[in-house]
């Protein structure tokens, strides 16, 4: 059975994971960065990557360009987004928990794995 793999597989013990964020998990890995396989016709999944639920199977008759095609989907969402943001439609203020200046880069790091900033923006 043809499956697709979501690449991001989450640690579920850092301070972010025990609050349900995994998406913000301090210490995951990715297929294609800290697994080989990112761009594999067949690859091997660590056993932590199907309890977490990150096969999504492929039904019926599937178009192989149209799964391909997410990912650049995704791209001309992430180039819009920028777009929007660049022209000041949408506003940031509330995303941004903390700003420092970059040689503060520790403690920025350090107060997100803490939880007490969440998106940090470092300014030159």
């Amino acid at each position: 059975m043809p499956v697709a793999v979501a690449p991001n597989i989450h640690c579920g013990t850092c301070f972010q994971c025990t609050r349900g964020n995994f998406h913000l998990c301090h210490n995951y890995v990715a297929f294609g960065i800290g697994i080989d396989g990112g761009f594999s016709e067949f690859v091997v999944l660590p056993e932590k990557a199907i309890l977490q639920g990150n096969i999504i199977p492929l039904k019926g008759d599937i178009d192989y360009e149209q799964v391909v095609g997410t990912s650049r989907q995704s791209i001309e969402q992430y180039t819009k987004t920028l777009r929007l943001i660049e022209a000041k439609k949408i506003d940031l203020r509330g995303l941004i928990t903390e700003r420092f200046k970059l040689e503060q880069w520790r403690y920025a790091f350090q107060g997100s794995q803490t939880g007490d900033g969440l998106k940090n923006i470092f300014l030159p």
